[in-house]
């Protein structure tokens, strides 16, 4: 079955139903019933189809509006075409080469259209002479009706859409989709949920990014669960929306990354909660980075007044070259966290469970659950070898929800699909099914030989006061002196950080050796704003390493610093 076609099944099934809302900024929702959803995007696929859109083309979008983007990329689908869509510069600083960007998108797919904010158009209005680029018109200015919701129905071996990596550093790699992968992702990702359509999603994750298009608007689009999409920024600007928004929709499930969790939980106002309730949420997900038991903990304290409840706070590993989530922890329980032995875990690769009273280093994994039911996790060793539990290796999964390859890229392709095997260059282990993520593989420090991910320094940094929370980079450089790597870490502060910067060092110096055991070889502090994230909130640490190196940083204060 084609997603086109599970669109039209729930059409024909909850027709008058509510289907997709769309809240404000404070919170208050339109929506629209399946029938007239499904009626705005065909207005939207016949407009496009005027610009000559056909049946397996490749329309690219970058879109803010949830609403715009969510109709358009519902009628490209109506019209047997397929999405991609790119991050928009509404992301502040997140894709300062984002004209390039587009324009090498637009290369390697041989899209046949662009749509993206009218201040973005190029002068001729095309990308290559051919490829005509429209600004996006305000829905008066796209035609009132289409003759009918008319559905294109494509070939189920073909193409449904395509995903932009995070692309943390250069272009971004393309991930292709198949309409078999994409139906493999939700259906496992629903079963193991245990949805149904009494089910409510609410979701402020964009849609350019997996999280938000597979895990919430084509999983609940094809399986008929009324979904709510808040614009991020407006999350961003009033975090306190979120919780309005699952509160007033009864929402039972909503998807977040980690620091998600940290922004709500730090700045959401007790009197701005007055009156709502989470007693009926059923997973809050936290997705997209590594899951910290901490920020959990403490989003728990500050919303359990509210009737949030422990077991409801639950964790997602997933990856777009996976099509969306992977592994959940199961629905009857809350994350399962694991205190391990810090020195094996980075000298040895092994995580040993150590008892309350062990006096020594210590790290907090969380698990992040159990395959779905078609897909089995494996732990890998640089040979491809499967590990036993316990041992830290890349993760690989057997997935029948996979990417079908990295489109014009097959040295790529090869190096990420191994046999039956999709390499996802992501760290952890396995204990009794659990997949404990531990980092990625390409961002690990060397320290005389021990392996460090940057995520290991977090919790302690937001111990740290003056620094923004979850504003850091951390990276290795060579140091010919002492045979090794030596640990940078850049961090942003605060407009205002109450206190001297070199005492602000000097305690991160002190975190890390007395928390980790480790010589930080230098301290930068940079100014608010200046670590810009990837599209989907992901830290650039091996882009800003570059920048470090090259002197590209403008620091505000330096400690450690060798000439």
């Amino acid at each position: 079955m084609t997603i086109q076609q599970a669109f039209n099944a729930t059409l024909e099934r909850r027709a008058g139903l509510p289907a997709v809302g769309f809240a404000d900024i404070h919170g208050n929702i339109e929506w629209l019933t399946t029938t007239e959803f499904h009626r705005e995007s065909a207005v939207k696929a016949a407009w496009l189809s005027g610009f000559g859109l056909e049946r397996g083309d490749v329309a690219v979008l970058v879109a803010a509006d949830p609403r715009f983007a969510a109709t358009c990329v519902c009628g490209i689908l109506q019209a047997g075409a397929v999405p991609l869509l790119v991050a928009p510069p509404a992301i502040q600083g997140v894709n300062s080469n984002l004209e390039a960007v587009v324009r090498n998108v637009v290369e390697r797919t041989r899209a046949k259209l662009v749509l993206l904010p009218p201040e973005m158009k190029p002068e001729g209005g095309t990308y290559g002479g051919t490829v005509p680029v429209m600004g996006m018109p305000a829905d008066a200015d796209v035609a009132e009706a289409a003759p009918e919701i008319s559905i294109v129905v494509p070939d189920p071996s073909t193409t449904a859409a395509l995903q932009l990596t995070s692309g943390t550093t250069g272009f971004p790699r393309i991930c292709v989709w198949r309409h078999e992968q994409v139906r493999a992702a939700v259906d496992g990702m629903a079963s193991l949920m245990g949805l149904t359509e009494e089910d409510v999603h609410a979701n402020w994750t964009p849609l350019y990014h997996d999280m938000g298009l597979v895990n919430n608007f084509m999983l609940c689009l094809t399986r008929g669960i009324p979904l709510v999409l808040i614009d991020p920024l407006d999350f961003i600007r009033r975090p306190v929306v979120w919780l309005k928004v699952i509160h007033d929709a009864k929402a039972t499930m909503t998807w977040a990354p980690n620091f998600g969790y940290a922004v709500a939980a730090q700045r959401i106002r007790e009197e701005e909660t007055a009156g709502l309730r989470l007693d009926h949420v059923r997973g809050m997900w936290n997705a997209g980075e590594k899951v910290h038991a901490a920020t959990f903990e403490q989003f728990h304290q500050r919303f359990e007044p509210l009737g949030l409840r422990w077991k409801s706070l639950k964790a997602n590993f997933g990856c777009a070259e996976n099509v969306g989530g992977a592994t959940f922890t199961a629905m009857d329980e809350g994350i399962v966290v694991e205190r391990v032995d810090s020195k094996t875990l980075f000298e040895q690769r092994v995580a040993r469970v150590v008892p309350d009273d062990f006096d020594g280093p210590t790290t907090r994994v969380v698990s992040t659950g159990q395959g779905h039911p078609a897909l089995t996790p494996h732990i890998l060793d640089e040979d491809g070898t499967v590990l036993p539990d316990g041992s830290v290796g890349e993760v690989g999964l057997e997935s029948p929800s996979r990417l079908v390859e990295f489109m014009g890229q097959p040295d790529e392709t090869a190096n990420t699909i191994r046999g039956k095997y999709l390499v996802t260059g992501d760290m952890g282990y396995l204990r009794g099914g659990e997949l404990f993520w531990t980092g990625r593989k390409r961002e690990r420090i060397n320290l005389a030989g021990v392996k460090h991910d940057p995520s290991d320094f977090e919790t302690l940094l937001n111990d740290v006061a003056g620094l923004r929370k979850g504003c850091f980079v951390a990276f290795g450089v060579e140091d010919p002196s002492i045979g090794t790597q030596r640990l940078c870490l850049v961090c942003e502060t605060l407009d205002d950080p109450g206190r001297p910067l070199a005492e602000i060092c000097a305690e991160i110096r002190r975190g890390v050796a007395t928390r980790l055991g480790i010589t930080a070889g230098e301290v930068a502090l940079v100014e608010k704003g200046l670590l810009t994230k990837t599209s989907s909130g992901k830290r650039r640490h091996v882009h800003f390493r570059e920048r470090y190196v090259n002197g590209e940083i403008d620091c505000l204060h330096r400690d450690g610093v060798r000439e």
